[in-house]
């Protein structure tokens, strides 16, 4: 009787320690997991901070094409102003020539436009 006790308590031991060995080999199991996933925020985190320097990159870069963009409408508008003032000159390159052609030998032909917006001319 005493001797199946023991065995039975024997038995039970052994159970007990496959039961402890088991759950240690899960919390292996967990421990790795854990190392891993805080491995993997690490690599998180460091692709976010690439992320928000690549974006605070791009931010940039579409404010210097806005002004880029801005420049370019000035310059546009700037060659509209010239071409209205140079089909003007044409205007008044092509009446000197009507007249010229009409005889009228006191008229003056503009030949370069000044620095502040005066013709300068130069007589026949």
């Amino acid at each position: 009787m005493a001797h199946d006790k023991i065995k039975k308590q024997q038995e039970e031991i052994k159970a007990l320690q496959d039961d402890n060995k088991t759950l240690k080999d899960k919390i292996n199991a967990q421990a790795n997991t854990t190392d891993n996933l805080e491995e993997d925020i690490d690599s998180l985190q460091q692709e976010v901070e690439k992320c928000k320097h690549d974006v605070i990159d791009l931010a940039d870069k579409v404010k210097a094409l806005k002004a880029d963009k801005e420049d370019l409408k000035d310059a546009i508008d700037s060659q509209k102003t010239e071409l209205s003032d140079l089909g003007a000159e044409v205007e008044d390159l092509a009446e000197c020539c009507a007249e010229q052609a009409a005889g009228d030998d006191g008229f003056f032909i503009p030949l370069v436009r000044g620095e502040e917006g005066e013709d300068e001319v130069l007589p026949k």
